[in-house]
């Protein structure tokens, strides 16, 4: 008995938008496979990473977030107290969301399920030998900020000063300055490394 078989080879173009994932899994490993030699296996983190990096190229912000389940209490709260709106609308013209409809990084960075954290120490002296105080704060970078600066404010000290007859209350640090390097620190960091945002005070 004489049997032949034919072999149909297709080649399909790489497609611009990795990782593509299985719906209702999302871009985890359980949901993003690839190909090992004749084997299809879940992808690795850093598999994950590569993908998005190459299509979304080198901005951490700009790229896909891993994590597409996010919540926004504390940005909702923050945009409301200043009487901005803080809807899909918003978030697609400040790119949170991709023309894909999911989150990008930006959006995980404002939201409570952020990983990145802020360490502030305070230390007896000019050395970073004896510790006075110290605190970690997590969740959105919106109230990372607003903590960090209240913490760093509670030990920037108020003394008086005398000009003649009026008194000048001075502190340690103009508010302004701690101000601008707080925001620089936490806005020109690059968060795709997981290492905290560390403030020595």
């Amino acid at each position: 008995m004489l049997r032949v078989t034919n072999a149909i080879r297709d080649a399909v173009q790489r497609g611009t938008a990795r990782p593509y994932y299985l719906q209702g899994k999302g871009i985890r490993l359980e949901g993003v496979y690839v190909f090992q030699g004749a084997s299809t296996v879940p992808a690795t983190d850093a598999v994950i990473l590569n993908m998005i990096k190459e299509t979304s190229g080198d901005s951490y912000e700009a790229a896909r977030s891993l994590n597409q389940n996010l919540s926004f209490n504390k940005a909702v709260d923050f945009f409301n107290k200043r009487k901005i709106e803080f809807g899909r609308i918003q978030m697609r013209s400040l790119h949170l969301i991709g023309k894909d409809d999911m989150y990008m990084n930006l959006a995980f960075l404002l939201s409570e399920q952020c990983t990145h954290v802020i360490k502030l120490a305070v230390f007896e002296g000019s050395k970073k030998s004896v510790f006075r105080d110290r605190q970690e704060l997590s969740g959105s970078l919106l109230n990372q900020i607003e903590e960090a600066f209240n913490y760093i404010d509670r030990y920037n000290r108020t003394r008086a000063e005398f000009s003649g007859l009026d008194r000048l209350d001075m502190r340690d640090y103009p508010t302004e300055a701690i101000r601008e390097a707080l925001l620089n620190a936490i806005v020109h960091r690059d968060y795709s490394f997981s290492d905290a945002t560390l403030i020595s005070i």
